[in-house]
């Protein structure tokens, strides 16, 4: 009933684990799904010498998160695709758990699920956390909920035909794209306006291995910034006016990370604050420009 996608691209040794880890568990999947957009082939050696026939590698030389994602979905045999990023690690009964809460929702169009940090991590407060996702109760949404609310990509069950409906991926956003992320809000918010089931839960989890180093944080806080100010344009241009209060409230939270680096007498949260609030405002003139009429 379900596929796995993962889309990755120059981790081999991220995207090799993260298959190990699906694979590893007393339920498999009906296969898992490897869009690969490295120029190298050390990712195709990595996941080929897995050796497990449930894997499929596929290729891709756009480097476009969202392509790949779609090219999954297009590609995939399941009734279900469940997202997971390259470098995420599933529990072993995590898909037993993925089918335990279908059933507890009913089938729902779309799950979310918890992205924890590895329960050895330790506890920074002079560092943001990063590309985690906690989930206070199970719940199914109603239409005008923030999409950033239900969960991201990186741990995302759909509807093969759902995800087909509202179009899949839009390509403009996303990694790889002039956007660099927000691809999933922006998936997630059609699908809210779709009136679509969607729910998440928190006894759904997986574990993100966070490897990048600090000095590169302010800038990736800029891109996830930048690109939900274009998610946002996007849909003010089409009429759409909720979005001008996603808008507000990321105008909100940048002010509450200042005062929050302020309080932990912290530089680095202090720049990633700095770097997140310019993204904010670029990402929106950026997306008005390009989502505009032609």
């Amino acid at each position: 009933m379900i596929s796995v996608a993962i889309a990755t691209m120059d981790r081999p040794a991220h995207v090799a684990r993260a298959v190990r880890s699906v694979l590893a568990g007393p339920a498999l999947p009906l296969e898992v799904l490897v869009v690969d957009q490295s120029l190298g082939a050390e990712t195709r050696v990595a996941v080929t010498a897995l050796g497990s026939p449930l894997v499929r590698y596929l290729h891709q030389a756009l480097p476009s998160a969202s392509a790949a994602r779609n090219r999954a979905t297009a590609e995939a045999r399941g009734e279900y695709l469940a997202f997971l990023d390259d470098d995420c690690e599933v529990p072993e009964g995590w898909l037993r758990e993925v089918e335990t809460q279908l059933a507890r929702f009913g089938a729902p169009d779309a799950l979310w699920g918890e992205i924890r940090a590895p329960g050895d991590a330790a506890s920074d407060r002079k560092a943001p956390p990063v590309s985690t996702f906690g989930v206070l109760r199970a719940r199914v949404w109603g239409p005008r909920t923030h999409p950033n609310r239900m969960g991201y990509a990186g741990h995302m069950v759909v509807r093969r035909t759902t995800l087909q409906a509202v179009g899949g991926f839009d390509e403009r956003l996303g990694p790889g794209s002039a956007f660099f992320g927000a691809e999933d809000m922006d998936l997630g918010y059609r699908l809210l306006k779709a009136r679509m089931r969607l729910a998440s839960t928190p006894d759904l989890h997986m574990v993100h291995h966070q490897w990048r180093d600090p000095a590169d944080l302010p800038r990736l806080f800029y891109s996830y910034n930048f690109g939900h100010s274009a998610f946002c344009a996007k849909h003010l241009r089409q009429g759409d006016l909720l979005p001008a209060r996603f808008f507000a409230e990321q105008v909100v939270d940048d002010a509450w990370m200042l005062a929050s680096a302020a309080r932990r007498r912290s530089r680095l949260v202090a720049r990633v604050a700095a770097h997140r609030s310019r993204g904010t405002w670029a990402g929106l003139v950026a997306g008005w420009r390009e989502f505009g009429p032609r």
